[in-house]
């Protein structure tokens, strides 16, 4: 089997095994820098592996992670053992022809095989065994890796054809003007369970740090959920990525707002994700450049719909323009949107069903925005 970086030790125990056999020995084995295992309620950087078929979370907690069974013998001359990190992103050891109760006229091919997620899966014979990690939450995928992409995107294969932050990048490019942007979701340190990251529809199980993004439409409200809660998580947005100085962003706060060019308007957050829960949306302003196509959820107990909704009397809408002024209005009994004009009341704005107009709904039990 391959070898590992960093675990010279490691590599010249495991050696030795094979040369010399081996019965109630151990050696600990540290995983790579970006990779952790889930266990229990802390991320283990390393296991201890046993020779008689275990693995351990250190050298002195005894309660198993995984075992083959009944312990084994490294036979001098019989058994190999040896271990790697596989192209599916896990930790596997493997012991080959090994002794059970140090009987050599009986014998197993076992593995042990630790996984990114906190699954595990125990092999015997060419019998395998998966041990998933149970989580105390939903979510849609570990990180946001292929499987996540795939599971959660129509056009996946376009997506991996360049990578999805890669991706999520060209989207919110320099000068675009499409109505999109980019969340960044910041993990500042490996957290230390397993945690729950879920931005609007979207969730994934977080147990790296890292930048996870997003890529949202400007006028909604989403909500982002942190669990368990932490402060070790930030947010920040962009809508535009301007090659020659860099991604343009800034970091709000509670109730911090701030303000991106080219289009003119705001990203808003109401509390701190840091207490597990915010709300955020990025409020276009009318008079911006033409990829402002609604008007946010500024209005307390009214909420942001999305262009193609079935408009009703009473809604609120909004235009925007190019060039100038947008326009405000509400929609009247017949449909028709009434607005302000330069000198007078426009009974029948022209414009406002060329489907570029946002709209909001009055709902007396929502929460202010």
């Amino acid at each position: 089997l391959g070898t590992l970086p960093n675990s010279g030790f490691a590599e010249w125990k495991s050696s030795t095994w094979n040369v010399c056999g081996a019965w109630e020995d151990s050696f600990w084995l540290p995983f790579d820098e970006d990779w952790v295992f889930p266990h229990g309620s802390n991320h283990l950087s390393g296991v201890e592996v046993v020779s008689q078929g275990m693995v351990w979370p250190t050298p002195f907690d005894k309660n198993a992670i995984a075992s083959i069974g009944t312990p084994v013998e490294i036979v001098r001359g019989l058994t190999t053992f040896g271990y790697e990190f596989t192209t599916s992103n896990s930790y596997r050891f493997v012991w080959t022809d090994a002794a059970i109760n140090r009987d050599t006229n009986n014998l197993v091919t076992a593995s042990i095989e630790l996984f990114r997620d906190g699954g595990v899966c125990v092999t015997t014979n060419g019998a395998a065994a998966y041990l998933p990690r149970e989580l105390p939450f939903d979510h849609h995928g570990f990180g946001q890796d292929d499987e996540w992409v795939a599971a959660n995107f129509t056009n996946a294969t376009e997506i991996l054809a360049v990578g999805y932050p890669q991706w999520v990048d060209a989207q919110v490019g320099t000068g675009l003007t499409n109505g999109l942007y980019k969340l960044t979701v910041n993990v500042a340190d490996d957290p230390p369970e397993t945690t729950l990251i879920s931005v609007g529809d979207l969730s994934i199980a977080v147990t790296n740090a890292g930048e996870y993004v997003f890529l949202l439409e400007k006028g909604p409200d989403y909500d982002l959920a942190v669990f368990p809660p932490s402060s070790n998580v930030t947010i920040s947005a962009v809508d535009d990525i301007v090659a020659t100085r860099g991604v343009a962003f800034r970091s709000f706060g509670n109730g911090g707002d701030g303000t991106w060019t080219p289009d003119g308007g705001n990203f808003q957050t109401d509390y701190a994700p840091g207490m597990g829960y915010a709300r955020f949306w990025w409020l276009p302003w009318l008079c911006g450049s033409p990829d402002v196509t609604h008007i946010g959820p500024f209005i307390p107990h009214w909420s942001h719909l999305p262009s193609l909704a079935i408009v009703q009397p009473g809604y609120i809408s909004g235009h925007p323009a190019a060039t100038g002024s947008g326009h405000v209005g509400i929609v009247d009994f017949d449909g028709e949107c009434i607005a302000a004009g330069a000198e007078n009341v426009n009974r029948q704005y022209p414009h406002w069903k060329d489907g570029t107009c946002g709209f909001n709904k009055h709902n007396p039990e929502a929460q202010g925005e």
